[in-house]
């Protein structure tokens, strides 16, 4: 089918070509153009994850080290059950830093994964585009 027939089968008539172009090229640019935020913002969003889980490893690692020094200060002075509920602290701070690597890494796989699916769209939607320029042509 030729795109006579194709914009004569489905545009009302007596509009001119160069409008009917018109309004190809500016949908097709809000297209591109809403894909390509939607990339920009998943882009952001690993960079912010990013960022946070370097900010939470420096909280964790403020309270691991004034644990330590807690520790060191009173060494001796501590009873055995006072020693034991410490090295727990130590234990479950060692957790926290494990969840907390793992809990980033599935967040950035996940944005990731979306953002790969985002880029293959705004790749497909970037050749159609060019594709129905040369039609329009």
């Amino acid at each position: 089918m030729k795109k006579e027939d194709i914009l004569e089968k489905y545009l009302p008539k007596g509009i001119p070509k160069t409008e009917v172009d018109k309004i190809f090229k500016e949908l097709q640019t809000e297209r591109i153009g809403s894909m390509k935020a939607v990339v920009e913002d998943i882009e952001d969003l690993i960079n912010k994850r990013e960022r946070l889980n370097k900010e939470i490893f420096m909280d964790i690692e403020k309270i691991e080290s004034g644990l330590n020094n807690f520790i060191l200060q009173l060494g001796e002075n501590l009873t055995p059950k006072e020693q034991f509920d410490l090295k727990k602290k130590q234990i479950e701070i060692e957790q926290l830093k494990i969840q907390e690597k793992l809990n980033a890494w599935r967040d950035i796989a996940d944005l990731k994964h979306e953002l790969r699916e985002r880029l293959q769209e705004f790749r497909e939607k970037e050749t159609r585009a060019t594709m129905l320029d040369k039609l329009l042509e």
